[in-house]
């Protein structure tokens, strides 16, 4: 947690944000707070290093709530937003669509006075520092996409003589020695993999290589150490594995159809000369053939545009995202009498875009390996020891206990195609994109026969709810 935090408060009161200040200055002595009750006064705020906790009011009156949170996230993502209010407001942005804060609580006598402890609330949240850095031996940081510090060791802390805290979210720019800035700027947009700096305060380079999420790795070092001697083994090697998967499906599962259409296509030239009446028999079988490559490719191509995706992360509702999924099926769901129902599901950090493509995937799945009756679907979710357990519940055939792991395999099918048309990419695809969010994802039989489909997928830390 920290002793020393930045808080920020925005709010259309200035003497609401100077008596907020005065009860959080009073437990937290050596805090850093500010207060923004104009546009003016945001835009300075943006130019200081990031807060731990935005404490907003849910109506301004000269801006946005919408705008200011979302540039809050995006510039800050690992700030906390805590909403701060009269209760008809709270109630009115509360009941907002896609709306994800980290705490609620009401602005009266006794939430002025329960703010303090809210705040102290979120902050031992905070969780530790990620394992793979706090176990480098070396000065270590994550830097995000944009270019500031997200997370960093001790030993890096140490390094800079600065407090953690202060380091969080500040930019990396205000750390480089001079005639660095314009190198800096243009490896963030440029499509270098490495980059090797110079600090002011630091009498060595701080070296550091992208990883597979499009954020930044790496350590402070002397001499001459190479950037993959400093970046966790965990950041490395992802994509070209990958892309050796994908390119052993196209050498071996794609041309099998395509040599089949070739095949056939000889027999179609010579049937016209030894048997017209078989030229439609054939046609259709390379109709077929031509459109399970085409299946395929179009199965390779959501694959590796989801796995190439390099949006930012941020606060998603998973409400959302199955609503877009079922939007996008609603053919299927028709045609087959599919019945969905789910419980209400809870935000994340993540991609929304990924997160209707799992959704999407699940729910087509159960809709096309259903039994003889119409399928009935049913989502759950329960928070069990820091994640979100989501379970998607089917009546359909099932799948054998031998099978559970290889139907997450690239390309790997249990029916033929005649049985169950498909890529045989899809719930390779749902496992890329919930290991992406730092889940897991296995099967387990229904309690009345069909699957079960488990999402498991780490909580929003600092996520608190609380009407004071």
């Amino acid at each position: 947690m920290f002793d020393r935090p930045r808080i920020l408060l925005i709010d259309s009161s200035a003497s609401d944000i100077e008596l907020a200040k005065l009860l959080l200055q009073k437990e937290f002595p050596e805090s850093t707070i500010s207060g923004a009750s104009n546009a003016a006064s945001l835009l300075g705020a943006l130019r200081e290093p990031a807060p731990a906790i935005v404490i907003a009011g849910p109506r301004l009156d000269w801006a946005s709530l919408d705008q200011i949170l979302e540039l809050a996230r995006s510039t800050w993502p690992q700030t906390a937003v805590v909403l701060f209010g009269e209760e008809a407001d709270l109630v009115q942005r509360c009941l907002t669509p896609a709306l994800a804060v980290d705490a609620v609580a009401r602005k009266s006598s006794a939430g002025f006075m329960a703010l303090p402890a809210l705040v102290r609330e979120i902050l031992d949240r905070q969780p530790a520092l990620p394992a793979t850095l706090e176990a480098w031996p070396l000065p270590a940081v994550h830097v995000t996409a944009e270019g500031r510090i997200a997370a960093a060791n001790a030993a890096f802390a140490d390094a800079l003589d600065t407090p953690i805290d202060e380091l969080i979210g500040a930019p990396v720019a205000s750390r480089l020695a001079a005639g660095e800035r314009a190198p800096w700027t243009a490896f963030l947009s440029g499509p270098a993999h490495t980059a090797a700096l110079r600090l002011t305060d630091f009498d060595g380079m701080l070296r550091l290589k992208r990883d597979s999420s499009g954020g930044l790795r790496g350590c402070l070092v002397g001499g001459s150490r190479s950037a993959d001697e400093c970046i966790p083994a965990d950041a490395q090697g992802a994509i070209p594995r990958e892309l050796e998967d994908v390119a052993l499906l196209f050498s071996h599962d794609l041309k099998e159809p395509v040599q089949q259409v070739m095949r056939l296509v000889r027999r179609l030239e010579n049937s016209r000369e030894s048997d017209p009446r078989s030229e439609g028999k054939l046609l259709r079988q390379v109709h077929d053939c031509a459109a399970r490559a085409a299946n395929m490719l179009d199965g390779l191509l959501a694959y590796l545009t989801v796995s190439a995706r390099d949006a930012r992360p941020a606060l998603i509702e998973l409400d959302a995202c199955l609503a877009e999924a079922i939007d996008e099926l609603r053919v299927a769901i028709d045609d087959s009498g599919a019945r969905i129902s789910a419980e209400t599901l809870p935000a994340v950090v993540g991609d929304a875009v990924q997160m209707a493509h799992l959704f999407q995937n699940l729910l087509g799945n159960a809709i096309k390996f259903r039994g003889p009756d119409s399928p009935v679907i049913h989502i759950t979710c329960e928070s069990v020891d820091g994640h979100y357990r989501i379970a998607v519940h089917d009546n359909g055939i099932g799948i054998g206990s031998d099978h559970r792991e290889r139907v997450f395999e690239m390309g790997k099918r249990l029916h033929t195609q005649e049985e169950y048309p498909g890529s045989g990419m899809g719930l390779a695809l749902c496992r890329r994109i919930t290991e992406r969010h730092g889940g897991s994802i296995h099967i387990e039989t229904g309690a009345q026969g069909g699957s079960v489909v488990v999402i498991e997928l780490p909580q929003p830390r600092n996520h608190v709810t609380r009407l004071a």
